[in-house]
Protein backbone atom coordinates (compact mmCIF):
# COMPACT_ATOMS: atom_id res chain seq x y z
CA UNK A 1 0.00 0.00 0.00
CA UNK A 2 1.23 3.79 -0.73
CA UNK A 3 2.47 4.96 2.34
CA UNK A 4 0.87 8.44 1.75
CA UNK A 5 -2.55 6.31 2.03
CA UNK A 6 -1.67 5.08 4.96
CA UNK A 7 -0.19 8.28 6.61
CA UNK A 8 -3.23 10.18 5.27
CA UNK A 9 -5.64 6.59 7.14
CA UNK A 10 -3.63 7.18 10.32
CA UNK A 11 -4.17 11.24 10.24
CA UNK A 12 -7.98 10.53 9.69
CA UNK A 13 -8.54 7.80 12.27
CA UNK A 14 -6.58 9.76 14.57
CA UNK A 15 -9.09 12.99 14.01
CA UNK A 16 -11.87 10.91 14.44
CA UNK A 17 -10.62 8.98 17.79
CA UNK A 18 -10.31 12.68 19.33
CA UNK A 19 -13.45 13.85 17.74
CA UNK A 20 -15.57 10.93 18.85
CA UNK A 21 -14.04 11.19 22.49
CA UNK A 22 -14.72 15.18 22.80
CA UNK A 23 -18.70 13.75 22.05
CA UNK A 24 -18.18 11.02 24.65
CA UNK A 25 -16.89 14.01 27.39
CA UNK A 26 -19.41 16.30 26.66
CA UNK A 27 -22.34 13.49 26.76
CA UNK A 28 -20.78 13.13 29.88
CA UNK A 29 -20.79 16.41 30.92
CA UNK A 30 -24.35 16.78 30.50
CA UNK A 31 -25.50 13.90 31.82
CA UNK A 32 -23.54 15.75 35.51
CA UNK A 33 -25.20 18.98 35.03
CA UNK A 34 -28.75 17.21 34.76
CA UNK A 35 -28.17 15.56 37.82
CA UNK A 36 -27.41 18.77 39.28
CA UNK A 37 -30.69 20.40 38.14
CA UNK A 38 -31.80 21.02 41.95
CA UNK A 39 -29.31 23.23 43.79
CA UNK A 40 -29.03 21.93 47.04
CA UNK A 41 -28.72 25.21 49.13
CA UNK A 42 -32.27 25.99 47.56
CA UNK A 43 -33.86 22.78 48.15
CA UNK A 44 -35.53 24.64 50.87
CA UNK A 45 -37.13 26.94 48.54
CA UNK A 46 -39.08 23.80 47.01
CA UNK A 47 -42.46 22.29 48.01
CA UNK A 48 -42.89 18.94 47.77
CA UNK A 49 -45.50 18.93 44.70
CA UNK A 50 -42.50 20.68 42.61
CA UNK A 51 -39.82 18.79 44.02
CA UNK A 52 -41.80 15.39 42.41
CA UNK A 53 -42.01 17.24 39.45
CA UNK A 54 -38.55 18.20 39.21
CA UNK A 55 -38.10 14.72 39.96
CA UNK A 56 -40.42 13.10 36.99
CA UNK A 57 -39.98 15.80 34.15
CA UNK A 58 -35.46 14.81 35.27
CA UNK A 59 -34.18 13.60 31.58
CA UNK A 60 -33.36 10.13 31.29
CA UNK A 61 -29.49 9.02 30.95
CA UNK A 62 -28.09 8.70 27.79
CA UNK A 63 -26.57 5.40 27.20
CA UNK A 64 -22.57 6.25 27.64
CA UNK A 65 -21.64 3.00 25.61
CA UNK A 66 -23.12 4.21 22.23
CA UNK A 67 -20.28 6.74 23.00
CA UNK A 68 -17.38 3.86 23.63
CA UNK A 69 -18.36 2.09 20.11
CA UNK A 70 -16.89 4.79 17.83
CA UNK A 71 -13.91 5.32 20.18
CA UNK A 72 -12.61 2.14 20.50
CA UNK A 73 -13.25 1.19 16.84
CA UNK A 74 -11.25 4.40 16.03
CA UNK A 75 -8.39 3.81 18.56
CA UNK A 76 -8.44 0.07 17.01
CA UNK A 77 -7.71 1.71 13.50
CA UNK A 78 -5.43 4.16 14.51
CA UNK A 79 -3.35 1.62 16.32
CA UNK A 80 -3.48 -0.79 13.53
CA UNK A 81 -2.86 1.61 10.66
CA UNK A 82 0.35 3.02 12.46
CA UNK A 83 1.50 -0.40 13.15
CA UNK A 84 1.29 -1.58 9.53
CA UNK A 85 2.59 1.84 8.82
CA UNK A 86 5.89 0.91 10.79
CA UNK A 87 6.49 -2.15 10.07
CA UNK A 88 5.28 -1.94 6.26
CA UNK A 89 8.98 -0.72 5.72
CA UNK A 90 10.14 -4.37 7.17
CA UNK A 91 7.67 -6.32 5.19
CA UNK A 92 8.90 -4.76 2.09
CA UNK A 93 12.49 -5.65 2.47
CA UNK A 94 11.65 -9.09 3.99
CA UNK A 95 9.50 -9.22 0.52
CA UNK A 96 12.59 -8.62 -1.75
CA UNK A 97 14.58 -11.21 0.55
CA UNK A 98 12.36 -13.61 -0.52
CA UNK A 99 12.79 -12.95 -4.50
CA UNK A 100 16.55 -12.74 -4.47
CA UNK A 101 17.33 -15.57 -2.34
CA UNK A 102 14.05 -17.31 -5.27
CA UNK A 103 16.67 -16.10 -8.19
CA UNK A 104 19.69 -17.38 -6.53
CA UNK A 105 18.38 -20.46 -5.76
CA UNK A 106 17.55 -20.62 -9.77
CA UNK A 107 20.56 -19.67 -10.78
CA UNK A 108 22.51 -22.50 -8.79
CA UNK A 109 20.30 -25.47 -10.62
CA UNK A 110 21.39 -26.20 -13.89
CA UNK A 111 19.23 -25.75 -16.96
CA UNK A 112 17.50 -29.55 -16.54
CA UNK A 113 17.20 -29.05 -12.98
CA UNK A 114 15.33 -26.09 -13.68
CA UNK A 115 13.12 -28.08 -16.41
CA UNK A 116 12.17 -30.69 -13.18
CA UNK A 117 11.62 -27.87 -10.39
CA UNK A 118 9.25 -26.12 -12.55
CA UNK A 119 7.23 -28.98 -13.67
CA UNK A 120 7.28 -29.99 -9.74
CA UNK A 121 6.02 -26.04 -9.17
CA UNK A 122 3.32 -26.36 -11.89
CA UNK A 123 2.33 -29.89 -9.85
CA UNK A 124 1.74 -27.57 -6.59
CA UNK A 125 4.79 -29.25 -5.55
CA UNK A 126 3.93 -32.69 -5.96
CA UNK A 127 4.72 -34.87 -8.86
CA UNK A 128 5.23 -38.61 -9.85
CA UNK A 129 8.36 -39.75 -10.82
CA UNK A 130 7.34 -41.10 -14.32
CA UNK A 131 5.68 -37.59 -15.28
CA UNK A 132 9.08 -36.21 -14.98
CA UNK A 133 10.46 -38.50 -18.63
CA UNK A 134 8.04 -36.95 -20.45
CA UNK A 135 9.86 -33.43 -20.25
CA UNK A 136 11.43 -32.47 -23.58
CA UNK A 137 15.67 -34.02 -23.34
CA UNK A 138 15.08 -35.46 -20.55
CA UNK A 139 15.48 -39.61 -20.46
CA UNK A 140 14.37 -41.42 -17.54
CA UNK A 141 18.40 -42.00 -16.52
CA UNK A 142 18.44 -38.83 -16.54
CA UNK A 143 15.78 -38.14 -14.63
CA UNK A 144 16.84 -40.43 -12.43
CA UNK A 145 20.31 -38.78 -11.84
CA UNK A 146 18.63 -35.48 -11.71
CA UNK A 147 16.19 -36.35 -8.91
CA UNK A 148 19.42 -37.88 -6.49
CA UNK A 149 21.43 -34.66 -6.98
CA UNK A 150 18.48 -32.41 -5.78
CA UNK A 151 17.23 -35.05 -2.98
CA UNK A 152 20.53 -35.13 -2.16
CA UNK A 153 20.74 -31.36 -1.48
CA UNK A 154 17.84 -31.21 0.81
CA UNK A 155 15.43 -29.52 -2.70
CA UNK A 156 13.14 -32.53 -2.94
CA UNK A 157 12.17 -35.26 -1.08
CA UNK A 158 11.27 -38.52 -2.75
CA UNK A 159 7.99 -40.82 -0.98
CA UNK A 160 7.85 -44.60 -2.13
CA UNK A 161 4.50 -45.21 -2.76
CA UNK A 162 4.06 -49.20 -4.22
CA UNK A 163 6.38 -48.82 -7.31
CA UNK A 164 5.68 -45.13 -7.63
CA UNK A 165 7.81 -42.60 -6.17
CA UNK A 166 6.45 -39.33 -5.41
CA UNK A 167 8.78 -36.06 -5.85
CA UNK A 168 7.97 -33.39 -3.51
CA UNK A 169 9.56 -30.09 -3.27
CA UNK A 170 11.10 -28.85 0.18
CA UNK A 171 8.27 -27.20 1.53
CA UNK A 172 10.00 -23.25 2.06
CA UNK A 173 11.44 -23.92 -1.54
CA UNK A 174 8.21 -23.90 -2.46
CA UNK A 175 6.44 -20.96 -1.23
CA UNK A 176 9.93 -18.91 -2.09
CA UNK A 177 9.69 -19.99 -5.68
CA UNK A 178 5.82 -20.31 -5.78
CA UNK A 179 5.57 -16.14 -5.75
Amino acid sequence: MNKKIIIFAVLISFILLIASTLLFLSAQQKINRSERSIDITTIDLYTIDELKEQMLNKPEKPNLLFYLIPISAFFGIFVGLLIYYLLSEEINQKEKNINVKSKTILNLLTKDEKKIIEKILENDGKVRQYELTYIDGLSKIKVHRLILKLEENGIIKKEKIGKVNNLILDKDIYYLLKE
